[in-house]
């Protein structure tokens, strides 16, 4: 759940250099939904992504958070695997992308 959150929280920066464009994400994890839609505050160890994440997700305009399931979703899992290894992207997003 780390590298996804990982994940999403670099996206959700990606996305919002362009406030003005519908993004939908499409997410195979229902743990981290839940997580960063639900509207209280999170207890766990990972509440600080958590909370960058809703933060992130706040700041956007048209931003879609929505379910489907992980056979469908391999582009998420594979971006999720890759983002742990690296802190952050200096310069171009990873060649898949």
């Amino acid at each position: 759940m780390h590298a996804k959150l990982i994940a999403l929280r670099e996206g959700l920066a990606y996305v919002g250099k362009w406030s003005s464009l519908v993004c939908h994400i499409e997410w195979d994890s229902q743990g981290v939904l839940h997580s960063i839609q639900q509207g209280q505050a999170d207890l766990s160890h990972l509440r600080c992504l958590i909370e960058d994440c809703k933060a992130l997700w706040a700041k956007q305009e048209i931003v879609y958070l929505r379910y489907m399931e992980r056979d469908a979703n391999g582009v998420a899992t594979c971006y999720a695997l890759y983002s742990q290894g690296m802190a952050e992207w200096v310069i171009d997003p990873p060649d898949f992308l």
